[in-house]
């Protein structure tokens, strides 16, 4: 069962890397279509949203996976942890991912550059979220001797 969890954990994790791929496709092509002054007030509200986003997501997906963590480590039957971990898990990725690929679709209707400064701290930031086996024991008290 750990390993299927983390199979289905570890494909989340990279299926965030394959929509990073495809996002400049799509913002390019969409660029094309609707282009946004950086000084208009469409312009400012989106890049203003995309680092809330930064700054709201990312601490809160965080924390509230550090909270749950030791919430779900004290569950005893070991599927319903692992299932609980598995969620959890992906909501700490999606809370990364989505001001990262918000930031990078804002900077191909915008052309500003501290929307890719935020993707930047966003990807940083998913970087530290990458599932490792040892870790996912570790914070669950799997195997531990």
């Amino acid at each position: 069962m750990q390993e299927k969890i983390f199979k289905k954990l570890v494909y989340s994790y990279y299926l965030v890397f394959l929509l990073l791929i495809l996002m400049p496709f799509a913002g390019y092509f969409l660029g094309k279509t609707v282009s946004i002054d950086s000084f208009s007030g469409r312009g400012i509200m989106l890049q203003s949203v995309g680092i809330l986003l930064l700054l709201i997501c990312i601490p809160l997906g965080l924390k509230t996976f550090s909270i749950k963590i030791r919430k779900i480590k004290l569950i005893e039957d070991e599927n319903e942890k692992l299932t609980k971990y598995l969620y959890w898990a992906r909501i700490r990725i999606a809370s990364v991912a989505i001001p990262l690929l918000f930031n990078i679709l804002i900077y191909y209707l915008t052309q500003n550059n501290s929307m890719i400064f935020s993707a930047g701290i966003s990807a940083l930031a998913l970087l530290f979220c990458k599932p490792q086996k040892h870790k996912m024991e570790e914070e669950l008290g799997l195997n531990v001797e």
